[in-house]
């Protein structure tokens, strides 16, 4: 297995791990956020700017590793990306008007802007990692895509529900919403499913890897079975245990569906060159252990510090 792919996808599975973490804070700040206001604030005013860090961050990466591929990607997705950039613009916008404006009604109404524009970044950025998964919606030879059935394939919306739902069950344990047991163990059960289901019926060569790897699944749903058993003894390490859980899904995920891309093509096309492997594999490693690092630390100084003090 190609060392820069694995390189690269462990900085994408951070990345969009942040992501759902911030859709599952989208969607507390939309349904809740008078009742959450400390706790969503102390998560999202610290790290909203680290999303956007690493975002850039695995760009670059990404150009590096497989040079050609963004440029095709970029024309292939120019208009779904085009969204989610001005979306991801007024989330920022409305975010920081939030924070300026501070508490009151005028506060609530842009936190819940911002949630709305968070979730319809999401949506868009979601359509493209699955069009990108399952091919739908686009033509490669000819550098086209098709807005309405790229974005409003059914695989495209199974994942997205997929996602929302695990945002929800990350939101529900990391912000201790009431009845964690209760809700969150069937949303991310129930997520489980919708995604699989769109996997067999709309990605055939991702689940033909999932199966052909069936232990990825089962490392996958052994931790999460120990994150749910330590969230019922009220463990607090179950919180961080459920994020480190996606992380890790989502690089077995990687492994089950290499090196597949557009549902038939291989990644292996298009990485870069021998050549220059290696100073980008150590470059990459290097970079991302100390992006990761300073994430590691502002958790910890953030958040866990915090509870053990409160």
């Amino acid at each position: 297995m190609n060392p820069l792919y694995i390189a690269n996808y462990l900085i994408f599975s951070i990345f969009f791990t942040l992501l759902i973490m911030e859709i599952g804070a989208a969607l507390l700040a939309l349904l809740s956020y008078s009742n959450y206001r400390e706790k969503l604030r102390r998560y999202l005013l610290p790290i909203w700017e680290v999303n956007g860090t690493f975002a850039a961050f695995y760009l670059v990466n990404f150009e590096a590793t497989y040079p050609t591929l963004l440029g095709l990607a970029g024309t292939i997705y120019v208009l779904p990306l085009l969204l989610a950039g001005a979306a991801f613009i007024l989330r920022s916008v409305f975010l920081v008007y939030a924070e300026v404006i501070g508490a009151g009604e005028s506060e609530q109404k842009y936190m819940r802007l911002y949630a709305v524009c968070t979730l319809v970044m999401s949506f868009f950025a979601i359509s493209v990692l699955g069009s990108g998964l399952s091919g739908i919606g686009i033509n490669v030879a000819a550098n086209s895509a098709e807005l309405l059935p790229l974005i409003l394939s059914p695989f495209n919306l199974l994942l997205f529900l997929g996602m929302v739902l695990i945002a929800a069950f990350l939101s529900i344990n990391y912000f201790e919403v009431g009845g964690r047991m209760k809700y969150g163990t069937p949303a991310v059960f129930a997520a489980i499913a919708t995604i699989l289901l769109g996997i067999s019926q709309y990605a055939p060569s991702l689940f033909a890897g999932i199966i052909a790897n069936i232990y990825l699944l089962a490392i996958s749903l052994a931790i999460l079975a120990v994150t749910l058993v330590l969230q019922l003894r009220k463990n607090r390490y179950a919180n961080h245990l459920s994020i480190l859980w996606l992380i890790m899904s989502i690089n077995l995920l990687g492994i089950a569906n290499y090196p597949s891309i557009f549902g038939s093509q291989s990644m292996l096309q298009y990485v870069a060159s021998s050549a220059g492997a290696l100073p980008l594999l150590v470059i990459t490693t290097v970079g991302g252990a100390a992006v990761a690092l300073s994430l590691a630390v502002l958790i910890y100084v953030s958040y866990i510090r915090k509870d053990v003090a409160y």
